[in-house]
């Protein structure tokens, strides 16, 4: 392998990690791009969870996700049912975490 050749391992990590960086960009996760392959998978893993949860309860990700990159919902038909907005100096996992926080919170059911 050449030095300008990247190992096939490394090439689908690396298109793997993309692939989950544009499918948080679809939700209106705004990634700085520093973000590891294993910090990307655990939000996602995360914010699939919280929509699975949105579902269940009846709320409308159409309606609830945000419509432009970092932007939270203009008006979601319950705010317990908007995914947050990661704020500028917030770490991922600090995210991660708090996307996790509002699953559990949004399994109580409607709160407006």
């Amino acid at each position: 392998m050449t030095s300008g050749q990247m190992d096939p391992s490394e090439r689908e990590r690396r298109r793997a990690q993309e692939e989950h960086a544009r499918w948080l960009g679809r939700r209106g996760v705004r990634l700085d791009g520093d973000e590891d392959g294993e910090a990307l998978v655990n939000l996602r893993e995360a914010i699939e969870q919280f929509e699975a949860v949105v579902e269940e309860q009846g709320g409308d990700l159409m309606v609830d996700e945000p419509v432009h990159l970092g932007q939270s919902p203009s008006q979601p038909d319950n705010h317990a049912f908007a995914l947050p907005t990661r704020s500028d100096d917030e770490s991922i996992e600090a995210y991660t975490e708090r996307v996790i926080a509002a699953a559990e919170a949004a399994e109580q059911g409607p709160a407006d």
